[in-house]
């Protein structure tokens, strides 16, 4: 499957590598060109500095690593005892080429409704892709996992499939397990919103700061 985003000899990207990947020699670095994780950062800068938006995508890729490290390290005593990972709307691999570094690719599934982006870690990271659903009761999986992550899926996520999601993923967690997700911080929401009773929010934004902060929760 091929890419065309400037990476392989890019001097900026090798020196990146160096810094955050635990393996320089081995890290996979090709970014699809569709991927959306990229060109989101891309569209929102004002230059359109490539450099830019490859530093923002590497380094966010391994601040999720190190974040979901310590719920690991906390829970499981270390990546070694966790069994099976689920990285649910997995995207085209920002996270996994990090996550392959800690643990086996034979235990790492990942998932998404789009079926390039599972083809793509399958054949390049080599994990194993489930392709997902539009709907919770649609998505049929016949295993439990030790992780089940969803990063930026539930901020997406409106009321009527908010919590058919939530319950889906969390029937899927071993008993031993944790499912971990992000959502936006309540700080982010405009003063309107606050003071209401519901629990969560879905707000259009037209340009969202690339500084801006989220919360991880877990359910064990």
């Amino acid at each position: 499957m091929k890419t065309n985003i400037f990476v392989n000899d890019n001097p900026l990207v090798d020196v990146l590598i160096q810094t955050l990947a635990r393996s320089p020699q081995t890290f996979r670095r090709e970014i699809m060109a569709i991927d959306e994780m990229y060109s989101y950062v891309f569209n929102q800068l004002d230059d359109k500095n490539s450099h830019r938006a490859l530093t923002y995508y590497y380094t966010m890729g391994r601040a999720i690593l190190d974040t979901v490290k310590q719920f690991v390290d906390w829970h499981f005593g270390g990546f070694d005892a966790v069994e099976s990972f689920l990285d649910f709307a997995c995207g085209y691999g920002r996270f996994t080429r990090f996550l392959i570094e800690e643990i086996p690719p034979e235990r790492i599934w990942v998932s998404d409704i789009y079926k390039k982006a599972v083809q793509f870690q399958s054949e390049y990271l080599g994990v194993q892709g489930i392709v997902s659903a539009s709907v919770p009761e649609d998505y049929q999986v016949d295993r439990d996992f030790d992780l089940i992550m969803a990063t930026s899926f539930f901020s997406h996520m409106p009321a009527t499939t908010f919590e058919r999601w939530m319950q889906k993923l969390y029937d899927l967690k071993s008993k031993r397990g944790l499912l971990l997700f992000s959502v936006l911080d309540m700080e982010l929401l405009p003063p309107i919103f606050l003071g209401q009773k519901r629990g969560y929010y879905l707000v259009q934004t037209v340009k969202v700061n690339l500084s801006i902060n989220k919360s991880m929760a877990l359910l064990g």
